[in-house]
């Protein structure tokens, strides 16, 4: 049954025009790169051959005049045939030799404007932030990158603007070959055109599509690896009007939504590996039909609507690795029960493997999994080929077992032995794996006549003791044998030469003269105490390599040289400082998805780990008491928390990507002075989790889809939080809770994405909008704020010069850049600012001989170059009568309440706290100050020939001093006290008396 959609997400670049989601197209055109269009001397163009050959000069005859009739006839006949085929196609004759197109090279983005092939000349690198870094504005053009990359810098999220690698519209024969794209919002966009060929290129990480064809047909798609798309519009796009593609080959990998998005029909899929992605196919519409298009030989595993094409039919069985081995072993499987074996011919698990690669393609699946005690496998000189999951021969926690005369060849892994002990192997030969013979924790046991060659490591002995090898070969690897926290083993009468990178390597805590005993045994470089090499050196080695779960116990440049399967437990703990981990293309995954740890340090400093993926684990990373530290340039998916964070300080975590985390991408617990930056935590309960944790910068971040982007708990204080943006979440994009909700909790406030709760320090605007508008008001007016805003100009916002005119802020937060006033209330009768949250403006109400209300205001003053005490403040009320100021805290470095030359007023309910004055008046008089509060480390309340004024039920609170009296405001008579008033000192205000004050 086909599937009809309303999708927003089903257009994309190119696409009829929609108000929002995804149809809003940018301009294409590059801004200010250039390509370098000179011909490349290799391929400089030739001059064409003459279209006729040249005659030779006739001899001298007679002819008759019918003759000559004749001949002038032929030749007429001739001009006009000649003229008619030239006519009727614009080809040439056979003779003609056509002209090679021009070819160029390039090394930076711009536009490919003229017929041609565009060799990629170098990587290219572009910050471009809308429009494409190749832009395709003729026919006939072939892109050739030969390896080489385009990296963009985003945008990473579902919204305008949108970036491109390349990108074509209404051109023909165009091809793109070869090249590795990634970090832009389209890898390749093609629209309105025809004959576009998309062969043999690396596209990954591009938020939107890898490859996007819209109204664009007879085309191709074939050979590419197309991985890392969140949207829904999926990892290739065939949009409405596309008929007549190709889509062949491709694999298709570790997308976040759709590995093929079909809206046209008449397409043609064959032969390709969608897996590792939600859905694997999507048809809409008419495009679903059995009808519609064709396939076959595609592995896929959810078909959402495509009714021509069947999963389950091109699919290997889900439970393939669990296949039961009886005594003779034809195939791959399980060896389940005790007893003697045989191989009765070669296995090639080519298909096998394929089929675990499809069910899960970061699994670690062997070809031969014993899992029974007292076996003996004897592979009677046969050979195990082609195993692309994992090891050839695995066996775990198996007593009594005796492997003989195996052959294996072209695999990932040869033999791998884990908590096996006294097992015997004899007469094995291992070429062209990673590793030839893989021990972990497997002891007493003996190898005769082993060999392996052409591979990463030819024998890994990990956390091994008392195992013998005897009459061992192990040749032509990087490194021969790589000893690994073992020590007590015995090398007999072998060989270990010709290993690129050491014959045989040991870990610090193996190296030691005496750990282990070699005799009678050629090799050549080693950095061991105890061998008979003949060159023991200690070798700068830029990296260690990792190939299994393990303790990192010494500083130094480590490295995985292949995916890892966790268990339940830690997989890479660190206990050194000073560790750098890289991974490259390398992932940890967890056996069980929802357990154990993919990375752990606790108590160290100076680690770096780059570009360390984690999937389907209790925590990808857990840092607890790490200092001086970074996280950087991972993907990883499917954890229950992406990056926890303990007690770390000055570590930092940039351009991380989490999806689809069971509780929080990153959570943050009583951590300091960490950055988290340009990152990605979408799908998740919470994107970013703040738990006690304080003065940390949290900037550049993005999410969607997340229950709540940002959360702030309890006493998560005086962090940077700036300019991210969470859009989609089902709650809230931003969200706080106790002392972390404050106007001045957290510092930053500006923030994209606008469903906000409870963060009244936070401005959350949309991306697209522009800053809040400002007005001056002539005439009475009711302004009502919608929605938190920002302002920037640090000058006057609003102007009000008209009686009985309000300004509603409605709770919203306005955060100001640049200083500045909100609000100039200017000889005004009968005004009111309300539910005003504001932020960082140098003065931002100011009431100047007016009777205005300010009412359940909230006001965070950025006093920053603040030369006295009066030149900043939150409120500033000057030669004014009958104003009011109710329910209002102010934050100020400098003045919270500044009172000038005013009388008949009433300040009441209100908090200053301020670092050098509470509340100031001077020569004002008639003003009720009632249930007032400030504290201060300067003055709480500061008085200057101010008389007639009455307090009722304040407190006043200053480190230098609590109410401070100066002039005429000293005398007992100059201001009542009418009780219940409290200040820490009284300097000079005799009428404040004790035991008040």
């Amino acid at each position: 049954m086909s599937i009809l959609q309303n999708d927003q997400g089903s257009e994309g670049p190119g696409s009829p025009a929609t108000p929002g989601g995804w149809n809003e197209v940018p301009s294409t055109e590059p801004k200010g790169y250039k390509v370098d269009v000179t011909p490349s001397n290799p391929f400089e163009q030739q001059k064409p051959l003459s279209p006729v050959p040249l005659a030779k000069k006739p001899s001298k005859q007679k002819f008759s005049l019918k003759y000559l009739l004749i001949v002038i006839v032929i030749i007429f006949i001739a001009l006009i045939a000649v003229i008619t085929l030239h006519k009727q196609s614009p080809t040439t004759t056979v003779l003609t030799t056509s002209i090679s197109p021009d070819v160029y090279t390039m090394s930076a983005c711009g536009t490919l404007g003229k017929p041609g092939s565009y060799y990629l000349s170098s990587d290219v690198s572009s910050n471009i932030t809308s429009g494409s870094c190749l832009y395709v504005n003729s026919s006939n053009v072939a892109i050739i990158c030969n390896g080489k990359s385009i990296t963009g810098s985003g945008p990473f999220s579902n919204k305008t603007p949108y970036t491109y690698a390349i990108y074509a519209s209404g051109k023909d024969n165009v091809t793109v070959s070869g090249c590795t794209l990634s970090e832009f919002s389209y890898g390749i966009a093609a629209v309105n055109s025809t004959d576009v060929r998309v062969a043999g290129n690396k596209i990954y990480n591009n938020t939107m599509s890898g490859v996007y064809f819209s109204n664009t047909s007879s085309s191709s798609i074939s050979g590419n690896k197309v991985s890392g798309t969140s949207s829904p519009q999926g990892a290739v796009y065939l949009g409405y009007g596309s008929a007549g593609n190709k889509v062949s080959n491709n694999t298709i990998l570790s997308n976040g939504n759709i590995g093929i998005n079909i809206y046209s029909s008449g397409e043609n899929l064959y032969n390709n590996i969608i897996n590792s992605t939600p859905n694997s196919l999507a048809c809409h519409g008419l495009s679903g039909l059995i009808n519609a298009s064709s396939a076959h030989g595609n592995v896929c595993a959810v078909n959402l609507g495509c009714d021509f094409l069947s999963c389950t039919e091109t699919n290997y069985p889900i439970n393939v690795s669990q296949i039961s081995l009886g005594s003779v072993i034809n195939s791959c499987g399980t060896i389940n029960s005790p007893g003697n074996y045989h191989i009765a011919q070669n296995i090639n698990a080519n298909a096998y493997s394929k089929a675990v690669g499809f069910i899960n393609a970061s699994a670690e699946v062997p070809c031969i999994t014993i899992n029974a005690p007292d076996v003996h496998l004897d592979c009677e000189s046969n050979n195990i080929t082609n195993v692309t999951s994992g090891y050839a021969i695995y066996a775990n926690s198996e007593p009594g077992l005796r492997i003989d005369y195996c052959g294996i060849n072209s695999s990932k892994g040869g033999i791998m032995l884990r908590d096996v002990s006294g097992a015997e192997l004899s007469n094995v030969s291992i070429s062209n794996t990673s590793t030839g013979i893989m021990l972990v924790n497997s002891n007493s046991s003996k190898f005769y006549n082993v060999r392996a060659d052409n591979g990463k490591i030819g024998l890994y002995v990990g956390f091994s003791t008392l195992d013998t090898f005897d009459s061992f070969r192990f040749t032509g690897n990087s490194y021969g044998i790589y000893v690994n926290d073992s020590i007590g083993n015995v090398y007999n009468n072998g060989v270990a030469t010709n290993n690129s990178r050491m014959d045989l390597y040991a870990t610090n805590n193996s190296i030691k003269s005496g750990y282990s005993l070699m005799s009678d045994t050629q090799c050549g470089l080693t950095d061991a105490d105890w061998t008979t090499c003949t060159n023991v050196a200690k070798p700068q080695l830029k990296f260690y390599p990792i190939n299994s779960c393990g303790t990192i116990s010494y500083e130094g440049n480590y490295s995985l040289s292949q995916n890892i399967l966790a268990s339940s437990t830690n997989c890479i703990t660190i206990k050194s400082s000073n560790v750098k981990l890289s991974c490259g293309t390398y992932k940890i995954s967890s056996q069980t998805r929802g357990l154990g740890t993919g990375i752990s340090a606790s108590n160290v400093k100076n680690i770096t780990i780059i570009g360390c993926g984690a999937t389907g684990l209790k925590y990808g990373y857990y840092l607890d008491n790490v200092t001086n530290s970074s996280i950087t340039n991972a993907i990883s998916s499917g954890d229950t928390f992406g990056v926890y964070m303990k007690a770390t300080k000055s570590t930092k975590v940039y351009n991380i990507t989490e999806t689809n985390v069971g509780n929080s991408g990153l959570f943050i617990n009583s951590s300091r002075s960490d950055l988290i930056e340009g990152s990605s935590f979408n799908s998740g309960a919470y994107g970013i989790y703040l738990y006690n944790a304080s003065l940390n910068e949290i900037s550049g971040n993005n999410g969607t889809g997340d229950g709540t982007g940002i959360y702030a708990n309890t006493n998560s204080t005086n962090n940077t939080i700036s300019y991210n943006m969470f859009s989609g979440s089902s709650n809230y994009d931003y969200a706080c809770a106790g002392g972390a909700s404050g106007i001045a909790s957290e510092y930053g406030g500006i923030n994209y994405g606008q469903r906000v709760s409870n963060c009244m320090w936070l401005s959350g605007i949309s991306k697209s909008s522009g800053p809040i508008a400002c007005n001056s008001f002539f005439s009475s007016s009711s302004y009502d704020i919608g929605t938190d805003g920002y302002y920037g100009l640090g000058a006057l916002c609003n102007g009000v010069y008209s009686n009985s005119t309000t300004i509603n802020c409605n709770y919203n937060t306005i955060t100001a850049t640049h200083g500045g006033t909100f609000a100039k209330f200017d000889n005004v009768k009968s005004g009111v600012i309300e539910n005003c949250m504001l932020r960082g403006f140098t003065t931002p109400i100011i009431i100047k001989n007016s009777s205005v209300k300010v009412i359940n205001d909230r006001i965070y003053v950025n006093a920053t170059g603040a030369s006295t005490p009066f030149e900043y403040f939150g409120i500033g009320v000057y030669s004014s009568k009958g104003f009011t100021i109710s329910n209002v805290s102010v934050i100020s470095n400098t003045t919270g309440i500044l009172i000038e030359n005013s009388a008949s007023g009433t300040v009441s309910d209100s908090n200053s706290t301020s670092r050098q004055i509470g509340y100031y008046a001077g020569n004002t008089t008639d003003v009720l100050f009632k249930n007032d509060v400030a504290k201060s480390p300067g003055v709480g309340l500061s008085m200057a020939n101010s008389t007639s004024n009455v307090f009722s039920g304040d407190s006043f609170n200053g480190s230098v001093t609590g109410a401070l009296c100066m002039g005429t405001s000293e005398s007992n008579s100059s201001n009542t006290n009418s009780g219940a008033n409290y200040c820490s000192v009284n300097s000079g205000c005799s009428w404040l008396k004790s035991p008040d004050c």
